[in-house]
């Protein structure tokens, strides 16, 4: 059966759309990063950095743009917004089609659905994206890709004629293969999109569905070593420079990754310092308990499609490591473990597909929206504190020109460069500033990156880095900790030069 399009879906997508943008429209305000300041400063939209980092689609891609003269963190504002329409789209597409293989348009479904999904693109772990506008662009590529190269391989099964479904499995490889050369961390997406369909198409046996799971997750494994592979032909060929951030296949440094992966469990389970430690395992127990009381009210007790469940859960949140378990360069921050929120969104897209009771569809709903709910109104919250740090930024890049300018007008010297350097205990944000973790609300000006094109884009000028001097930091700044701007103490002059140090 296929349901026809009409005017409901469009309600979808604008309700997706009012969701999206109440929730993060704070973020199409002008927003810094410090990789944005630094990208400001490029003619290339830093194309090396996307290479070093195994990016070679988001490379080429921004290097047209450079070509074009477009600037992507000076375009943020279109990109920012046009990620947000993408991300509705996709979340009522997904839902369209998930209605298809359940047979099942109801009203209520529909909306269990729509959270479900939502889930995935639009969580507190994905603000973090919005919090590089100069990489909302690559985002939406590597989401886009995820979601063709699940849904085409599914396609695949219902697909006979051999060429037709050589062309499915064609366009999902090759979707897949630019969602992970645009960013990795999209094959915890993939893998999610891909079970969540799965499990809830009614056309499929059981044996069908463990099949093509494990076509699928084959073509992932595949995708993510060939990503690999490509990235060490660049590297030999000298397209792009070895890094220190790429992947690794020595074997010591996976199993520390896993080690450390391991380690961190509680840590992320318990929100990784975005939510209170309760909200996620309260979900997942929430979620499960509905799921479990449908299986036992069903007659007979369907228990393999339990096992499916918690194997599938699995599988999709053993995913979201992926990239972290062969990387060089460990960082669990929360932008790279956005695809854990699938596991949230197959509970629910599952439980839709085993509940028959309308009660407990009812529970579900509940649930889904308060979980929704929930990760918007915190969303909300992260992003008005991230434009507050953007003001603190400002005003202290402010101070120190103004202090600058003071010592120019007694000497009548002009400085020309800046030399800076962390004291030795810096504040990483700002008095009163919530949600800070890894990169999440972290002041600009700790970053060594970032400091002179923020100083130079906030005042109007052009100051050079120039490396800290020994004698003078050692002198005038070792051992010191600050917790205030105190630029008497914090800036030495030096001819030209003025030396800071960072509280």
């Amino acid at each position: 059966m296929k349901i026809k399009l009409s005017s409901k879906w469009l309600s979808i997508y604008t309700i997706n759309g009012l969701i999206v943008l109440s929730s993060c429209g704070l973020m199409l305000n002008t927003h810094f990063s410090a990789d944005t300041y630094d990208i400001l400063t490029t003619f290339d939209n830093n194309v090396d950095i996307h290479l070093r980092d195994g990016r070679f689609i988001t490379a080429g891609i921004y290097r047209i743009l450079a070509i074009l003269n477009i600037n992507v963190a000076k375009y943020q504002n279109l990109f920012s917004l046009l990620f947000m329409a993408l991300v509705a789209g996709m979340v009522t597409f997904l839902v369209y089609t998930a209605a298809n293989y359940l047979h099942n348009e109801q009203t209520h479904v529909l909306y269990i659905l729509n959270c479900g999904f939502l889930s995935i693109f639009h969580n507190v772990f994905i603000a973090e994206w919005y919090m590089f506008p100069e990489a909302m662009l690559m985002y939406a590529i590597s989401l886009l890709g995820a979601v063709i190269a699940a849904i085409s391989l599914l396609r695949a099964f219902f697909t006979n004629a051999p060429s037709a479904k050589c062309k499915c499995y064609g366009l999902s490889f090759t979707a897949l293969l630019i969602a992970l050369g645009t960013y990795q961390v999209t094959i915890g997406i993939y893998i999610n999109l891909l079970l969540s369909m799965i499990f809830i198409c009614n056309d499929m046996s059981l044996r069908d569905k463990l099949s093509t799971a494990f076509k699928g997750l084959c073509m992932g494994a595949f995708n993510c070593i060939l990503n690999i592979l490509i990235v060490k032909l660049l590297t030999m060929i000298n397209i792009m420079q070895p890094s220190s951030r790429g992947a690794s296949f020595n074997f010591q440094v996976i199993l520390n990754n896993i080690s450390l992966i391991i380690s961190q469990q509680t840590e992320i389970l318990g929100g990784h310092h975005i939510f209170p430690s309760f909200v996620l395992p309260l979900f997942i127990v929430l979620l499960l308990g509905v799921i479990v009381v449908s299986v036992s009210q069903q007659t007979p007790h369907d228990w393999s499609a339990l096992a499916i469940v918690l194997l599938f859960s699995a599988i999709i949140y053993a995913g979201s490591f992926i990239p972290h378990i062969v990387s060089s360069d460990y960082w669990l921050s929360q932008r790279t473990l956005v695809p854990i929120f699938g596991v949230f969104a197959f509970l629910i897209v599952a439980g839709i597909a085993l509940c028959y009771s309308k009660n407990i569809l009812h529970l579900l709903l509940f649930f889904s929206t308060a979980f929704v709910l929930i990760n918007s109104l915190t969303m909300t919250d992260i992003f008005s504190n991230r434009l507050a740090v953007d003001d603190f930024d400002t005003a202290y890049a402010k101070a120190i020109q103004s202090y600058i300018q003071r010592y120019s007008d007694e000497t009548g010297i002009i400085i020309h460069s800046i030399a800076m350097r962390l004291d030795s205990n810096p504040s990483w944000s700002y008095d009163g500033i919530k949600y800070v973790s890894y990169d999440i609300n972290v002041k600009n000006m700790v970053r060594s990156w970032a400091y002179i094109p923020l100083i130079n884009r906030i005042n109007n000028t052009n100051y050079q880095f120039v490396d800290m001097n020994e004698e003078v930091w050692n002198t005038f700044f070792a051992g010191k900790d600050w917790n205030e701007f105190l630029p008497d103490e914090q800036i030495i002059f030096q001819n030209d030069i003025a030396y800071l140090a960072v509280y």
